[in-house]
Order: structure tokens, then C-alpha cells, then sequence
């Protein structure tokens, strides 16, 4: 038992004089930031025990910004939420507690979003 002990040391120590230190520089793009923080501040209001969500699109960055700023406009009394699942991007509309709910406002958002479709995310 103690020679294990001692040979655990002596390997640490050995193993601890020829590790090097790395430092690396991280470059983040300033938009890819922005949008991170607006995503924070969008998300900030949600809570689980809202199950119901009407997604109003999936894709790319750009477009995700663009779609942001109209729902906004267009939905300022309804929770927007961004989700991103690799490698898209999904715009949230409003936070139901049952589904009868979110088809009564499926039906509202549709009128500019026909695509749209209710959702029940994983928690």
C-alpha cells in the first residue's frame, strides 16, 4: 500500500514538471455577440411552466435578426424566445400554459406567418 502511495507521488510530480502552459486568443465577432446578448435578454422572461410556444421560423443568423426585430413589432404583448439546435436557428412566439391557448394565437400569427406551428420544447 505504501509503495502504491509513494509511486502515485512520484508519478505526479514527474507528470507535473513536464506539462506546459497554454494561453490562447479567442476573436468573437462583435454581431455574434450582440446577439448573444439579445437572445439573454429575450430568454430572460421564460420559465418551464409555460409549455406551449408557436415557432415562427427556423434558420440562418441573418434572417433570425431580421425576423426578431419584426416580431417585436408585430407581437409586443407575446414573449419572443431564440433557440439555437445546430445549425438553425428558431424564432418563439408567446409562452401557454395549454394548448388551447396557443391554437387561439396560432391562428393571429398565421395571418404573416403561415408556416407557423405550435411547439412543445424539452425542458
Amino acid at each position: 500500500m505504501k509503495i502504491k502511495t509513494q509511486l502515485s507521488l512520484l508519478l505526479l510530480l514527474v507528470g507535473g514538471a513536464f506539462s506546459t502552459v497554454a494561453q490562447s486568443t479567442i476573436e468573437q465577432n462583435e454581431t455574434f455577440v450582440s446577439f448573444l446578448n439579445e437572445k439573454k435578454n429575450l430568454g430572460a422572461s421564460q420559465t418551464f411552466k409555460y409549455q406551449y410556444k408557436i415557432q415562427i421560423f427556423s434558420g440562418d443568423i441573418e434572417n433570425t435578426k431580421r425576423l426578431i426585430a419584426q416580431a417585436k413589432n408585430e407581437f409586443s404583448d407575446l414573449d419572443i424566445m431564440v433557440e439555437f439546435n445546430a445549425p438553425l436557428y428558431k424564432v418563439w412566439v408567446g409562452s401557454f400554459m395549454n394548448r388551447i391557448d396557443a391554437e387561439r394565437i396560432l391562428k393571429i400569427v398565421q395571418v404573416n406567418y403561415p408556416n407557423a406551428f405550435i411547439i412543445k420544447p424539452a425542458k
